[in-house]
């Protein structure tokens, strides 16, 4: 229901169930799990250490260019360009709702606990 109003309230066209619902699968995990591949979100190229197992480096100064060295696979690499907007308003609402959880969870937290 929330893509539905937020398509309509932007004046786009209305998406068929069985792609909101890619979408909407899509965008959720990229959001669990937001992290590079590439580098494993540290942002930098890995050099290997001659002699040790694979897997075994150190990180160069150079950005990864995956995620250019932010850490974070990028999100438009995940939906189609069109569904971009709609797939960012996704994750802005999630995140909307974590920081309503929070905020809540903190509040009667601190009421049972004295700091």
């Amino acid at each position: 229901g929330w893509v539905v109003q937020n398509l309509l309230k932007q004046r786009r066209r209305p998406m068929t169930k069985p792609a909101r619902q890619q979408l909407i699968v899509s965008t959720l995990q990229w959001w669990l799990a937001p992290v590079c591949g590439y580098c494993n979100g540290t942002g930098f190229v890995e050099a290997l250490i001659e002699g040790t197992d694979e897997g075994a480096g150190r990180l160069t100064t150079a950005a990864c260019s995956g995620c250019h060295g932010s850490g974070r696979r990028p999100l438009q690499r995940e939906v189609p360009p069109p569904l971009y907007p709609t797939a960012r308003w996704i994750t802005a609402e999630l995140d909307r709702l974590v920081a309503l959880i929070h905020n809540d969870m903190a509040k009667l937290l601190g009421q049972r606990l004295d700091f």
